[in-house]
């Protein structure tokens, strides 16, 4: 399964295929914006991941579900970064959303108490000529291998 999915950065491809334990991975193109930290959100900010954990292993199915039950079905993802795997929720396009489940990721579990928000810009017309999305976001899978 290959999907794009929308993001603000039009430029961006954040293409997303099935990988292992049923998580979906995004590519390592899709820009996953920079974290905040405890700071507010830039005024051009427009898209929110929240990152819920960075590991050197791909999270069991089980810590997949429990994030999906516990986020009312969120899109959820892996990416690949070198020999790590970065877990993200969203993208969320209301801040205010990204901050109930970055809280509610916190208190889960221990793999995901130190999970924050990441903002996205976006990029002006200057900085990129728009492209359209060929197709829908992603369906969330709701099995796991």
């Amino acid at each position: 399964m290959l999907a794009l999915l929308p993001t603000a950065n039009a430029a961006t491809s954040c293409q997303a295929s099935e990988g292992e334990a049923g998580w979906l991975m995004l590519s390592t193109e899709c820009d996953v914006g920079e974290g905040l930290w405890g700071r507010n959100p830039a005024d051009d900010a427009q898209q929110f991941w929240v990152q819920c954990s960075m590991t050197d292993r791909v999270p069991p199915p089980w810590f997949a579900q429990l994030l999906r039950i516990s986020l009312d079905n969120a899109p959820l993802f892996l990416r690949k970064e070198s020999e790590l795997y970065r877990c993200l929720v969203g993208p969320y396009n209301d801040f205010r959303m990204a901050i109930h489940s970055r809280d509610r990721l916190r208190e889960l579990h221990p793999w995901s108490e130190t999970s924050f928000i990441r903002q996205l810009r976006v990029e002006t017309e200057e900085q990129t000529a728009p492209e359209q999305l060929s197709q829908p976001a992603l369906p969330l899978l709701s099995r796991t291998r």
